[in-house]
């Protein structure tokens, strides 16, 4: 689940006013017994992702309360990739920012083959139609109930692919940070 600030309006409607917040987070669904009413009003507005892989490709960093193992692993995997010895919440989220908005056809977004082929499982990857994730086995078409099989014939002729995944996000992938997977994307990669 992801969490931006609050996005809806009394009426439970969502507005497309900048989120209220640069605090982004993946968060358990369920936390120590705690309930909730969807949309509460002044509440933040909860966000479904089909796995972490997803939310990751929307700028949303783990939750320092619900899931701190992750959150200190994702840290970690960052720092070590800007090689700095530590990067807190605050830190995470003012480099992230910036990214999260970029438009699809910014330099920072447009792979070549090259750089395709260097990309780190957990990335998700766009061929202006469809969304990728990038898999051990592969690359994994994106659906809305989880990861569709593919094959090389599916994407073959693909010329020009955006990066969707945020390139900070990218460099904690490359540095060991590893998301949870929808059950899926195995499969479909194969």
């Amino acid at each position: 689940m992801g969490n931006r600030g609050c996005l809806h309006d009394a009426h439970s409607e969502i507005s497309r006013r900048k989120p209220p917040t640069d605090r982004w987070i993946c968060c358990l669904t369920e936390f120590k017994s705690r309930k909730r009413l969807l949309m509460q009003p002044g509440r933040y507005t909860e966000l479904f992702f089909l796995d972490e892989a997803t939310a990751l490709a929307a700028g949303h960093r783990p939750c320092f309360e619900c899931r701190r193992a992750e959150a200190l692993a994702f840290s970690q995997a960052l720092a070590r990739g800007r090689g700095v010895d530590h990067l807190g919440a605050d830190a995470i989220d003012q480099i992230l920012k910036p990214e999260r908005t970029r438009p699809a056809d910014h330099p920072s977004r447009l792979l070549t083959e090259e750089q395709l082929e260097l990309l780190p499982e957990g990335a998700i990857i766009s061929d202006g139609a469809r969304y990728f994730l990038v898999t051990a086995g592969g690359l994994a078409q994106w659906g809305f109930g989880g990861y569709l099989e593919t094959n090389a014939s599916d994407f073959a002729s693909t010329r020009h692919w955006q990066l969707i995944t945020p390139p900070a996000i990218i460099e904690a992938l490359r540095h060991g940070y590893r998301p949870i997977l929808h059950p899926t994307a195995a499969r479909a990669a194969d």
